[in-house]
């Protein structure tokens, strides 16, 4: 069974490296969750973390870029839509 955990981003990459990276720690079967990360605002230095720094921690991690802050209640229907 896969557990999807939906994580929320606005400008911040240095808490959302912080956060994926606690995450594959804190879980030891990190193959078996699928990551979602909904990004408000989404910049470069962000998609970096996701797609380069931290895609190797998951089996399944999932960047949803927004050029625009989408809200948290928005970015959560989103997230639940791609789990």
């Amino acid at each position: 069974m896969m557990l999807s955990v939906i994580i929320l981003n606005f400008r911040n990459p240095p808490l959302l490296r912080l956060a994926l990276s606690s995450l594959a720690r804190a879980y030891n079967a990190a193959d078996t969750l699928e990551v979602i990360v909904v990004d408000s605002s989404s910049t470069t230095e962000t998609r970096n973390v996701v797609l380069h720094d931290c895609a190797h921690l998951f089996e399944r991690l999932i960047l949803v870029p927004f050029m625009h802050n989408t809200g948290y209640t928005n970015g959560v229907n989103e997230g639940l839509r791609r789990a």
